[in-house]
C-alpha cells in the first residue's frame, strides 16, 4: 500500500494492518458463535426426534436394531 513503507522498504505505519486483524478477529468470532448455534440447534433437535420415534415405536431397542438394519441395507447397496 502506498504510504506506509519508508526508504528501503521499512514499514512506518502498522494502523492498517492492526485494523485488518481486529477485523479477522470480529468475524471469525461471529461465525465461530454461529457454528456453535448451529450445533446446539442440530442437538436438540435430533433429541426431540429421537424422542418423538420412541413414542411412537415403543422400545428403544427396536429403534436401534431398525437404525442398524437401514445402516446394513444403505452398507450392502453402496458398496456391495
Amino acid at each position: 500500500m502506498q504510504g506506509m513503507e519508508g526508504p528501503g522498504g521499512e514499514v512506518i505505519n502498522t494502523f492498517p494492518y492492526f485494523v485488518s486483524e481486529v477485523l479477522d478477529l470480529i468475524s471469525s468470532t461471529i461465525l465461530g458463535f454461529g457454528d456453535i448455534k448451529y450445533k446446539l440447534v442440530l442437538v436438540v433437535s435430533l433429541w426431540f426426534i429421537e424422542r418423538l420415534v420412541l413414542c411412537l415405536v415403543g422400545s428403544p431397542w427396536f429403534f436401534m436394531l431398525s437404525l442398524a438394519y437401514v445402516g446394513f441395507l444403505l452398507y450392502l447397496l453402496l458398496y456391495a
